[in-house]
């Protein structure tokens, strides 16, 4: 189902165990994406884990509460105002601030506070996840995090690789993942969005469900310059 929410946070939330307002206990489980942060590429991911729960969740009468979104800048819906790629650190902020609003939004039926807040993260997200558990350590945040979950995070020194070497020599030029972005987005737009999917799906081996997400974040104003 999707609970309503600030309109420029694409989001998936799933329901997991019991609504007895008897229950025992109360999780809420809160995914953060990788790049491109499209939270579309995670569905099956996340009802999977859903459906992995409902027994425990049944059997021990608890309430889990699993919430996802995308990140900012990489689809039309969450490009920015200014017309610019969000930074990380406004990523982080804005992942915050959402993680409060939620646990605020989605209580307990009784009134109680969430028993357990698990955050977990993919990629880049999983460097989020350390970010926001710390930042909410050190602040005045109501917000108790029970664990952290990361999931294949990034490596530090992806800039020392090969690919991260080739990649930081064409950063050298000038404004060059903006260029890069408009002069792809540009093209990749010309292409008839049916005959895009199936190209998408051919040279990723993607399942057709996917390669309409990537489709989608290729022809977007500032997905490719946000990924970049």
């Amino acid at each position: 189902m999707y609970p309503s929410n600030p309109p420029e946070l694409a989001n998936i939330s799933l329901e997991a165990g019991t609504t007895n307002e008897r229950c025992s206990s109360s999780t809420l489980i809160f995914f953060i994406t990788g790049n491109p942060g499209l939270i579309e590429y995670y569905t099956i991911y996340l009802s999977t884990l859903q459906r992995l729960l409902q027994p425990t969740a049944k059997a021990q009468s608890c309430h889990i509460h699993l919430y996802g979104q995308s990140l900012a800048g990489f689809s039309d819906d969450l490009t920015s105002a200014v017309f610019r790629p969000y930074s990380l650190e406004e990523q982080i902020q804005r992942l915050e601030k959402t993680l409060e609003q939620v646990v605020t939004n989605t209580s307990r039926e009784d009134g109680k506070r969430y028993d357990n807040i698990i955050l977990i993260g993919h990629s880049v997200g999983a460097y989020m996840v350390l970010e926001i558990i710390q930042r909410i350590r050190l602040s005045l945040s109501q917000v108790e995090i029970t664990a952290g979950i990361l999931l294949f995070p990034t490596i530090t020194h992806i800039a020392k690789s090969p690919s991260g070497i080739t990649i930081s020599k064409l950063f050298k030029w000038r404004n060059a993942p903006q260029k890069l972005g408009s002069i792809l987005q540009r093209a990749i737009s010309l292409i008839p969005a049916n005959l895009l999917v199936r190209l998408v799906g051919l040279v990723t081996r993607m399942p057709t469900e996917f390669a309409k997400v990537t489709a989608s974040f290729l022809i977007s104003k500032m997905g490719i310059w946000q990924a970049l």
